[in-house]
């Protein structure tokens, strides 16, 4: 899981198995990303979520903002803008929430 540590931030989305749900907490530890999520108990009793067990494989898809974020970075770098034009974005992003 560690290749999507940048798609995963507090407060953030993710959905498991098609349940979209809120990250409620992110740590990086040795090298890779753990997450905890909000789940009430209306949604855990009406999903698969509650048939789940440690270690079960589950399908993950990330919120697409973070992938919009991440394309309009990459063509500004392929473009050759500088990385202070990249700094000035990353400063003003926690105002976008």
């Amino acid at each position: 899981m560690d290749g999507i540590a940048a798609y995963i931030v507090e407060k953030g989305s993710v959905a498991l198995d098609g349940v979209s749900l809120t990250i409620a907490s992110v740590r990086h530890e040795n090298g890779k990303t753990h997450f905890s999520v909000a789940l009430i108990p209306h949604t855990w009793e009406n999903t698969t979520l509650c048939k789940k067990r440690s270690g079960d494989t589950v399908n993950v898809e990330f919120d697409i903002i973070g992938k919009y974020v991440e394309s309009i970075l990459l063509k500004n770098q392929q473009k050759n803008e500088s990385s202070q034009d990249f700094s000035a974005i990353m400063e003003n992003f926690p105002n976008f929430h």
